[in-house]
């Protein structure tokens, strides 16, 4: 906000502690912000079978967003169901060399 209006604080609005960035918005542990987070992964949960998405690499995408950059995509593919299939491990070791908060933040 404060790039678009040099008159607001530069601070997040929701810890008032760090700089507002978009990675710090995303990872900002405030309980409301996280609330806001886990609201946005349901939303995303919600297009993923809206539109047909393969079941099993919902449930893949949906562990690792939702661990809050802490476990890598192929530990989440790993461990949901013991997951052995090779074209989503290697998905997986492909999307762990981009990471959580560039997959998080990609723009297209």
């Amino acid at each position: 906000m404060n790039k678009c209006d040099g008159t607001h604080s530069p601070l997040c609005p929701s810890c008032l502690t760090a700089k507002e960035t978009c990675a710090h918005v995303l990872m900002c542990e405030e309980a409301d912000r996280v609330k806001c987070f886990q609201m946005s992964a349901d939303n995303l949960h919600s297009w993923l079978r809206s539109v047909d998405t393969c079941e099993v690499l919902e449930v893949h995408i949906m562990r690792f967003v939702r661990s809050m950059n802490s476990e890598r995509f192929l530990i989440a593919s790993l461990e949901t169901a013991g997951n052995r299939d090779p074209i989503l491990n290697r998905l997986a070791r492909s999307q762990d060399k981009i990471g959580w908060r560039r997959f998080m933040l990609w723009k297209g």
